[in-house]
């Protein structure tokens, strides 16, 4: 398995395991017209990836990971999603640690848009996840 596909499952399983996430639609990090019926959701995605050389044959691979959360709500939307980020974080940890060297929360996005029926609220969290990769030697 690629090392970013296993970081993608590791989060989702993780998540989907979650006692907060467990009535969560999970859907494809690139969903296009995401229908209120399916909220609250969450994706995952690994959408860029920097590597360098380290030493001989360890090349030091830094994976972002980004979680998005939409959902429902009304007064105290901003409020769950501060409870989302927590509970993620406090999930993603424990799941990747013990595969990676370093995850590092990096920015937290939240957005309310009131325009429609029910305000729909939207937490993105992107991490970095730092690992190595020993390349083979040329014989």
């Amino acid at each position: 398995m690629h090392p970013r596909r296993e970081i993608r499952t590791r989060a989702r399983d993780a998540l989907r395991e979650a006692p907060r996430f467990r009535r969560f639609t999970f859907l494809n990090a690139w969903a296009q017209n995401i229908d209120a019926r399916s909220l609250p959701a969450i994706a995952v995605a690994t959408p860029v990836e920097r590597s360098r050389l380290v030493s001989h044959g360890t090349v030091e691979r830094v994976t972002t990971l980004v979680v998005v959360v939409k959902r429902l709500g009304q007064d105290g939307l901003e409020d769950e999603l501060d409870e989302d980020e927590a509970a993620i974080g406090d999930a993603l940890t424990g799941a990747l640690l013990t595969v990676l060297r370093l995850i590092e929360l990096r920015e937290v996005q939240v957005s309310v848009n009131g325009e429609g029926a029910q305000r729909v609220g939207t937490l993105q969290l992107t991490f970095e996840l730092t690992w190595h990769w020993s390349a083979p030697l040329p014989s």
